[in-house]
């Protein structure tokens, strides 16, 4: 069983990777790992809100210190949090106790460099190689590690990006989703607004990301219309993505923030240049062409995205789902940091922002999931898009086909402007898996 995804692991806990045993096995392996690394630093914990985060990372102090690791426990902040916090501390490695914007009943464990980095793949595998052979001692260390506490560490990321700037908008009223997750401290961290305010930022264990959050981006819309907020952002639990809404717009698609963002950060002296994932909106590319940028589309997932903008020296990169991600200031995707810009933004030009989101353009989009359940041949992708890219017009036309990274489903996004030609394409795609499951029988 593949454990590592594109952003660490996550499933309901108690079951799959969250279960006592498995989770016992991968610290005892990630234990290995930083023994036989000689990373002879603390290791940096953190976590969400989720009442099972207790559990999981006393479960990692107790495994980590028995092996004479010590631990840097700098309890609830958001996963751009310890990102920051490890670029300014000494330690090992960070673990991101989260399920991100899954339910409370879900956990995971996200991992990142001592730089405050994504996680490399080929350290990520080697941890995997020896939970699977179980290559790690279950005897005690003759030292065993000590457990140290950062104090503050949420108000200590809050302003590292910050840099005494305060929250501030051009007279418009912001209205801030935490999703009762970990930017619920959000509040209280920053110097007051009266024209900022805040929301679903009272976790109970139970009710991160529940009717609230990235998630659930329209149910913030109705209560800023309801209040009479201008825009509002929603964060997902663990803050590493952020979804906008404005009161006269309505739900803002992340491809027109992006847009945004690049009229905001675009300059003659670098390069013009957005990464983004293959299933962004194939109105993208042409609405930041009219602005003159241009747009480089990878694999999806955050790790691409990153590792595409620091090779290319691109301006920034982001994911259609809310993420968004700043070279120049942070090394991992960032909701705050989103935030901030988005604010920016409306300083500079805030009276122009809708019509500007009025002005772009949106294309049609359909998505369907088709079930490879007890396929025992993959279907070959490659094969089958080539077939398909030539019945379409790319330039009205968009066509991506991705296998699920957890589930046992092929992922169908198709972008058209005018005309649908999806059931002469799904036709195709219908009759390669029937073929291949005959194939199969």
């Amino acid at each position: 069983m593949q454990l590592f995804g594109s952003d660490g692991f996550r499933s309901e806990f108690g079951s799959n990777f969250m279960t006592l045993e498995c989770l016992y096995k991968f610290i005892q392996a990630l234990s290995s790992w930083v023994k036989y690394s000689s990373l002879n630093k603390p290791v940096m914990i953190a976590m969400d809100t989720r009442s099972s985060g207790l559990v999981v990372r006393n479960l990692f102090v107790s495994v980590l210190t028995y092996r004479g690791i010590d631990v840097l426990d700098v309890g609830v902040v958001p996963s751009p949090g310890i990102s920051k916090l490890l670029a300014l501390n000494d330690a090992a490695l960070g673990i991101m106790i989260t399920a991100s914007h899954n339910p409370w009943k879900d956990n995971g464990v996200k991992l990142f460099s001592s730089e405050g980095k994504k996680f490399r793949s080929e350290w990520e595998a080697n941890i995997e190689e020896r939970l699977k052979s179980q290559k790690f001692s279950a005897e005690p260390s003759k030292r065993l590690g000590q457990v140290f506490y950062l104090r503050n560490a949420f108000k200590i990321y809050v302003d590292s990006v910050l840099l005494g700037q305060r929250l501030e908008t051009d007279g418009s009223k912001v209205l801030i989703d935490c999703a009762n997750g970990a930017f619920s401290q959000l509040k209280e961290a920053i110097d007051g607004n009266s024209r900022i305010g805040f929301c679903n930022f009272s976790p109970n264990g139970r009710n991160i990301n529940l009717n609230c959050g990235a998630l659930e981006p329209n149910r913030l819309l109705e209560e800023i219309r309801s209040t009479g907020h201008d825009y509002g952002i929603a964060f997902d639990g663990d803050g590493d993505r952020a979804v906008f809404v404005s009161n006269k717009y309505g739900l803002i698609e992340s491809e027109k923030i992006a847009c945004l963002y690049y009229l905001l950060l675009s300059d003659r002296k670098v390069k013009n240049e957005i990464v983004t994932t293959e299933i962004t909106n194939l109105g993208f590319k042409k609405n930041l062409r009219m602005f003159g940028g241009s747009t480089v589309e990878v694999e999806v997932g955050d790790r691409h995205v990153i590792n595409a903008v620091n090779l290319r020296h691109s301006l920034f990169g982001f994911e259609p789902s809310g993420h968004f991600y700043f070279p120049s200031k942070s090394r991992t995707m960032d909701g705050l940091q989103a935030l901030l810009f988005f604010l920016d933004f409306l300083k500079l030009r805030g009276s122009e922002l809708n019509s500007i989101l009025e002005s772009m353009e949106t294309c049609n989009r359909v998505k369907k999931d088709f079930s490879v359940m007890g396929f025992k041949r993959k279907l070959n992708f490659l094969a089958l898009q080539q077939k398909l890219q030539n019945k379409i017009d790319k330039e009205q036309e968009k066509l991506v086909i991705r296998m699920s990274m957890w589930d046992p489903v092929i992922r169908v996004y198709y972008d058209y402007r005018g005309r649908n030609n999806y059931r002469i394409l799904e036709k195709e795609i219908t009759a390669s898996l029937k073929a291949l499951k005959n194939d199969n029988a």
